[in-house]
Order: C-alpha cells, then structure tokens, then sequence
C-alpha cells in the first residue's frame, strides 16, 4: 500500500525537526544549517515523485512556514 502525502510530510517534518536535512554550514558557528523552506518543499516534492505523484497531487498540500502572533 502506497503511503498517503500527508503520511510522506508527517514524516519529512519529523526528520527535519531532528536535523536530518541540512544545506551547508552555517558562517558564524560551523554548525550544519538546516535547509530553507523553500529548499525543504522542493526535496519533499522530487521524493514524492519518484514515488509516483504528479504536480497535481503535491499542489494539493501547501509547505509555508509558520505563522507568528503579532
């Protein structure tokens, strides 16, 4: 059974939220530097291609960050 695309990203975030993607160093400190929204959402995507969803169906779930109260 294929896994749900809210199942993939529960499980994308979870991993990002342990520091398993990363992009670089970051310049101030030498630690890895986590990856970008934007960088997040376009690895999310290429993975559930390979599984075998179309841009029809990843257009269906929205990555953006958080919202912060004002």
């Amino acid at each position: 059974m294929q896994k749900s695309l809210e199942t993939i990203y529960d499980e994308f975030v979870e991993m990002y939220l342990q520091g398993n993607f990363t992009e670089g160093l970051c310049s101030w400190n030498g630690d890895d530097a986590l990856m970008t929204p934007l960088t997040f959402g376009n690895r999310f995507a290429e993975h559930c291609t390979k599984l075998g969803y179309d841009a029809y169906d990843l257009s269906l779930i929205h990555i953006s960050e958080p919202t912060r109260p004002y």
